[in-house]
């Protein structure tokens, strides 16, 4: 049976009752051969590199051959995506002992003070969250501990923050505490209750704010009504048995009647304006019929000869025979009565609006009056 001999090389078949001399050659051979095997292990030894890789706070141990994070994330099957955080960047260069973080992005619908929108984090639990969120501050309130995991699906989060407030209401202010979002919150967190008239300042839906002033107002609605007349509406019409201007009441209607209603607002017991807020007719008024003279006025007739005077030859110096003359001094028809005057007269309206035989009989009135002297043309006209 044949034994082997260990040699530099490995171990040879020899021959039983034969002595194997080492000879120079072989040597040589074996010393070669140990130096090929050994500088292959130290070869693989220096491009071998073990890396810890921790995805989502899981850990493990990755041997690579490569030379970038990438490779890494390659051989463990880790696919981020571009929200997903990755440390160091995929592109960098690793080393043996190397430690590599992942954390797979999650999507929390945050209402933040009863605002809510909807934000991406790579945070592992509630309170990493928060911090990546920017929200701080003693005291808040949360919807879920702190210290609980986010899923990878996600998760909703409510976070109401403290504000110190003050409300004034009934003339006594107080100062809280509240964790509300709006205005009213605060109102019902200060124990104050209000109805549907009273008002609040800021208003009930503004955004509850740190430091925030708040007064509540007392209002009193207090309701009255009247019942008012209605005047008859007028309708005119047009008539050719009447003078141009003259007018007669055909039919004088009736009034009618409606209640109008009301509302006076006092504010912490100081009485506002009365303010109206409806009316409802009970009675519907009867239209006035008013006659409108279309006729001219005529300018034939008797009285111009009225107690003897030449009336039409005062007439044209005075006005040049218009009995809708007017004088921008305030004077009209064909005599220029003033206004004053004409009424004195017994006139009504303007005289521009009167026939001419009315205007005569005022001028004649005038001067069995008062005489001549209204008129700056001469006597002899008359």
């Amino acid at each position: 049976m044949r034994r082997l001999v260990d040699l530099p090389c490995g171990p040879y078949p020899v021959a039983p009752g034969r002595t194997v001399r080492k000879t120079p050659a072989a040597l040589a051979v074996g010393v070669t051969a140990f130096a090929v095997l050994a500088g292959g292990g130290v070869a693989y030894a220096a491009v071998d590199r073990s890396v810890t890789l921790t995805v989502d706070g899981k850990t493990q141990t990755v041997h690579t051959l490569s030379g970038d994070v990438q490779s890494v994330l390659d051989k463990a099957d880790v696919r981020p995506k571009s929200r997903d955080l990755v440390a160091p960047d995929p592109s960098d260069t690793v080393n043996d002992g190397d430690h590599i973080v992942v954390r797979h992005a999650r999507q929390v619908t945050l209402t933040l003070d009863g605002k809510t929108q909807k934000r991406w984090v790579t945070a592992l639990n509630v309170d990493e969250a928060l911090r990546q969120l920017g929200i701080r501050g003693k005291g808040m309130r949360v919807s879920a501990d702190r210290a609980a995991r986010i899923p990878l699906a996600g998760m909703e989060l409510t976070v109401n923050l403290p504000k110190n407030v003050s409300v004034k209401a009934d003339d006594e202010s107080k100062k809280l505490l509240s964790f509300g979002s709006t205005v009213a919150d605060a109102v019902e967190d200060a124990g104050v209750t209000m109805d549907a008239d009273d008002v609040v300042r800021p208003g009930k839906e503004t955004d509850l704010e740190n430091g925030m002033s708040i007064t509540v107002f007392r209002v009193v609605v207090t309701k009255s009504e009247k019942k008012v007349d209605i005047a008859p509406p007028v309708k005119e019409k047009k008539t050719d048995k009447l003078d141009k201007g003259d007018t007669k009441v055909e039919d004088p209607g009736k009034k009618g009647q409606k209640i109008v209603y009301y509302e006076t607002r006092s504010v912490d017991g100081k009485k506002g304006e009365v303010k109206k807020v409806d009316e409802k007719i009970v009675k519907k008024p009867k239209t006035k019929v008013v006659l409108v003279g279309t006729k001219k006025h005529s300018m034939d007739g008797t009285f111009w000869t009225l107690g003897g005077w030449n009336w039409r030859g005062l007439a044209e110096c005075e006005s040049g025979m218009n009995p809708r003359a007017v004088n921008p001094n305030g004077h009209y028809g064909l005599y220029q009565f003033s206004m004053q005057t004409w009424q004195s007269m017994g006139g009504s309206g303007s005289p521009v609006d009167a026939s001419p035989e009315e205007q005569t009989q005022r001028a004649y009135k005038l001067v069995e009056r008062a005489g001549t002297g209204q008129w700056s043309c001469p006597l002899s006209r008359l």
